[in-house]
């Protein structure tokens, strides 16, 4: 809801201006993730910690690069903008399945994969509803 609070969503005109809005949100929630993520990986910590933070890197990575594409390709190609923002959500797993194999508990990046997840889902079907 927060996400659909914000003044961008809460000023726009149409479907297209509404998801760019929500993916704008969803690159900085993940560029705030990745941030965390390198900060941790800096730190001494197991070999086993350190590959599922590799990981997680790189998935976040992924995820602030094509959020900030889909929210510019929204309004010029938005059956190109759904096929990118549907990647997003399995590529979470990588990350999510290299915490579980290394045991590793990091509970803000675990809930960062559910928002990656969510906000996937929702570029998907917001962009899904435009010709």
């Amino acid at each position: 809801m927060k996400t659909l609070s914000s003044p961008a969503a809460l000023s726009a005109k149409d479907l297209t201006q509404l998801t760019s809005a929500v993916m704008k949100t969803a690159q900085s929630n993940a560029q705030a993730t990745l941030n965390l993520i390198s900060d941790l990986a800096k730190k001494p910590c197991p070999p086993a910690n350190l590959k599922a933070l590799q990981e997680c890197e790189k998935v976040f990575r992924m995820a602030v690069n094509s959020f900030d594409i889909v929210s510019r390709e929204v309004s010029e190609d938005a059956q190109t903008a759904n096929y990118d923002v549907h990647l997003l959500a399995p590529a979470a797993n990588d990350c999510i399945n290299a915490m579980k194999a290394a045991n590793l508990q990091a509970p803000q990046i675990e809930t960062a994969n559910l928002d990656l997840q969510l906000f996937s889902n929702m570029g998907f079907e917001m962009t899904s509803k435009m010709d």
